[in-house]
């Protein structure tokens, strides 16, 4: 008997027994990586999309705030961001409007203690997207090597939500950066009333060019220059604020009016402007010239931040106004010319970001303006 010879044909068949064990474990795991690496690319990918598609709806929202299109513009603007970022397979199907996208308010609630959230309630300052791919919408992600899996496919799921909230003052710019303030304020009165269907609507602005014409586009003007005569104003003064150097002269009122206020008027306000901690008193300037009616017009139809008052003390270059909030306005008329009863400044509500804006999220909704802080995410599933 060859014992050596048997031995030699046993270890053969060890060796082919277990270099197939081991062919078959490394097959496994290579096919194991490679699926969880497309996992890992196809969950990023659906995170991505849902991020910016929810991000660019909230900045959609935002522009169109208060407007009845304002959900429908933001709602083809989130499928518009998830049809860029998903691949072609099922891309309809990842985001369906009618379950997927959700709007309503964000708000702090001083009671509770915490921030309420209402969906369905209008007008909304937050969005949430839903994300999905999964086997009942023909979308699921389907895994190269599933043959060495159980499973052939995997749904895959990603929310995002994102809010924005007003401004409730303004740091100072930096850099070559202008803080876009009208040098006027408007009594809050006037406003609430406007909000409330007072005044006219007998001006257009284009969205994407500016441009004003006569005609109807659902925002009411009112006017904010001259006041004095009918908003029982002190002697001299006509709702025009001093902003940095103390002195009201015609050049620093046009310049402001026209560019806003640079870094060496913001040096007089270091604290920058902000009504969180309750109302703020900014200095009157009495007086103004006919000469800023040019720059007015200069500025038609552009996004300005105007400040509200509810009292002003003082007489002439004595006079303190309370500002207690800020709004967004555009300018749509400048007449300055002839007798006072014939001099208009109007202008309508918009609704804007400002780079400077600062916000406290926990202060009530109907103490803040239409101006507002750049979009945030926030954790709500």
């Amino acid at each position: 008997m060859n014992l050596n010879r048997t031995l030699r044909k046993n270890r053969k068949g060890n060796i082919a027994a277990v270099s197939v064990f081991v062919l078959s474990t490394m097959i496994a795991v290579v096919a194991y990586s490679v699926n969880v690496g497309q996992m890992t690319v196809a969950l990023a990918q659906l995170q991505n999309a849902s991020d910016g598609s929810c991000k660019a709806s909230a900045w959609k929202l935002l522009e169109q705030y208060g407007t009845t299109d304002a959900v429908a513009m933001a709602t083809s603007q989130a499928q518009a961001v998830v049809k860029a970022n998903m691949d072609p397979r099922g891309v309809d199907s990842t985001l369906l409007p009618q379950t997927d996208l959700d709007f309503g308010k964000y708000a702090w609630n001083p009671h509770t203690n915490q921030y309420d959230v209402t969906w369905g309630t209008t007008p909304a300052n937050l969005v949430r997207t839903k994300l999905f791919r999964l086997d009942g919408r023909g979308n699921s992600v389907i895994l190269a090597l599933n043959k060495f899996l159980d499973r052939e496919t995997v749904e895959l799921k990603s929310v995002s939500s994102a809010a924005f909230m007003a401004a409730t003052g303004f740091q100072a710019p930096t850099g070559n950066n202008k803080l876009e303030i009208l040098p006027f304020a408007l009594d809050i009165d006037t406003w609430i009333a406007m909000e409330n269907g007072s005044g006219t609507d007998t001006f257009s602005v284009n969205p994407t060019t500016n441009a004003v014409t006569p005609g109807t586009d659902g925002k009411r003007e009112i006017k904010i220059f001259p006041v004095g005569a009918d908003r029982s104003l002190p002697s001299g003064n006509r709702g025009t604020l001093r902003f940095g150097a103390n002195n009201n002269s015609t050049s620093k009122l046009s310049r402001q009016i026209r560019e806003g206020l640079d870094s060496n008027d913001m040096a007089y306000h270091s604290n920058g402007f902000s009504v969180a901690n309750g109302p703020i008193d900014i200095s009157g300037d009495p007086g103004v010239s006919a000469a800023i009616e040019s720059d007015l017009n200069l500025i038609l139809g552009q996004d300005r931040v105007l400040p509200l008052f509810t009292s002003v003390n003082g007489n002439g270059a004595n006079a303190s106004y309370r500002i207690v909030k800020f709004v967004g306005v555009k300018v749509v008329k400048a007449d300055l010319r002839g007798a006072l009863a014939h001099k208009a400044v109007l202008i309508q509500p918009s609704s804007f970001v400002v780079e400077e804006a600062t916000t406290n999220m926990k202060m009530p909704v109907n103490q803040t303006g239409n101006i507002f802080a750049k979009p945030f995410f926030i954790n709500i599933q």
